[in-house]
């Protein structure tokens, strides 16, 4: 059954932005008060706290071992962890917002972040050198970033609701969508084949890549939907909103959610699964982290 597991008041000293799991069973958030925090999800306890940046977190993600985790920060860095030992193994330095949203490919090899102009930047996680950058053809603030399973094809939305997807490969545009008039705040692709999209106006989309059209589109919250992500199994998919909610979909788009949670007393900034797609964290504005047991 659906039930909270656990709640972690004042996780952070600050809203947190971001949460995501590791494959090695850890939750890795990122907050406004500069710092990074790594947890063991059964019992929440902090086990590292990560410190360096010298202003908010914006974004966290891991890579597919759960060895290492990259951070996005106000103070135009990207800072790669390992989480084993809490150090910051490297730190790369950006022009002001040319990273926001930040993506491991597959293979750990790059980090994908978006930038203020619209596009993609691509860094070597060994190095730290840009190694390349996809262009959209939007132009517009870049909100979120996205990797295919199979690290073939990367997807980025931006402030005035477009999509683009790219060929990893050749960083051609495969796809584009103009599908939200408003900003597009978070991408999941589904191992079903959808491209979810998470916008201001409410909905989550469900879009196909490979024939570039709409699926369909749900109103999903009763205010903006900050976050989506989908399950391993492409089964399901989570958003959480700036109405304090936090909702389970079945993929197939049934207009009624699955299973709505709540507990948290201001907007949702993030929500993630775990790897077996029966746990999910979210975390937000009152700086509390919330884990939920999930039926899979």
């Amino acid at each position: 059954m659906y039930k909270l597991h656990k709640r972690v008041e004042a996780a952070h000293d600050d809203a947190v932005w971001s949460a995501c799991w590791t494959a090695k069973g850890k939750i890795v958030t990122g907050s406004v008060d500069n710092t990074v925090k790594v947890w063991d999800a059964e019992n929440m306890v902090a086990e590292h706290e990560l410190t360096g940046h010298d202003l908010g977190v914006i974004d966290v993600a891991v890579n597919g071992a759960g060895d290492l985790a990259a951070s996005t920060s106000f103070d135009s860095t990207i800072k790669i962890w390992n989480l084993e030992n809490g150090t910051c193994t490297s730190t790369i330095a950006t022009s002001a917002a040319e990273s926001w949203a930040i993506a491991f490919s597959p293979s750990a090899r790059h980090l994908a972040t978006t930038t203020h102009a619209g596009n993609v930047a691509l860094y070597s996680v060994d190095s730290g050198s840009l190694e390349t950058t996809f262009e959209s053809s939007a132009k517009k603030f870049g909100l979120s970033v996205a990797y295919t399973e199979d690290g073939e094809t990367l997807a980025m939305s931006a402030m005035d609701g477009s999509i683009t997807v790219f060929d990893v490969a050749t960083g051609a545009i495969k796809a584009s969508f103009t599908a939200h008039a408003k900003p597009v705040r978070s991408l999941s692709f589904s191992p079903s084949g959808f491209l979810m999209a998470a916008s201001d106006d409410m909905h989550v989309s469900a879009l196909s890549v490979d024939n570039n059209e709409v699926i369909y589109s749900i109103v999903a919250h009763s205010s903006w939907v900050l976050d989506v992500t989908a399950t391993a199994d492409g089964a399901h998919f989570a958003t959480s909103s700036s109405d304090k909610e936090v909702k389970i979909w079945d993929v197939m788009g049934n207009p009624a959610p699955v299973h709505v949670f709540h507990g948290h007393t201001d907007q949702v900034w993030s929500v993630a699964y775990d790897v077996t797609g029966s746990k999910l964290v979210s975390a937000g504005d009152d700086a509390a982290i919330q884990v939920y047991d999930c039926p899979t």
